[in-house]
């Protein structure tokens, strides 16, 4: 399982997802072309990850520990963008069988309410640990 690393451009956001490091990072403008192109490889990740921590806790046993967060830093999500951002975090909600603890940091400009509101229904919509803060 390689890590991925997508610098941002002005359609697509930058992403970071390193699980040697425990890092995992999703943010910037999000209006790609494509979005299912965009984001299909990042939610297949999960998967392959999802698969690496049942393993990993089947392998360790009581000595597993795997806490997990998640970072979202979105500047502006469009519509399709929001449905692919929902089946993203829908994949990493599958995580939460096989991590100690999981939970979703969503960061949000200054008084972008927009971007604040769409944290609070996704963490509404979910069961997932959401931190919704001012960045």
């Amino acid at each position: 399982m390689q890590p991925i690393k997508i610098d941002a451009t002005e359609t697509t956001p930058g992403v970071v997802l390193d699980h040697t490091t425990d890092t995992f990072v999703i943010g910037g403008e999000s209006r790609p072309e494509n979005a299912r192109k965009f984001y299909g490889p990042i939610i297949e990740w999960f998967d392959k990850y999802n698969q690496f921590l049942y393993w990993l806790k089947n392998d360790k046993g009581d000595a597993y520990k795997k806490d997990i967060r998640i970072d979202f830093r979105f500047d502006y999500l469009n519509s399709t963008s929001i449905k692919f951002v929902y089946d993203l975090l829908k994949k990493i909600e599958e995580l939460k069988s096989n991590a100690t603890s999981l939970k979703i940091n969503w960061q949000y400009e200054s008084g972008d309410d927009d971007m604040k509101e769409s944290g609070e229904e996704y963490a509404r919509m979910l069961g997932l640990d959401f931190e919704i803060k001012e960045r």
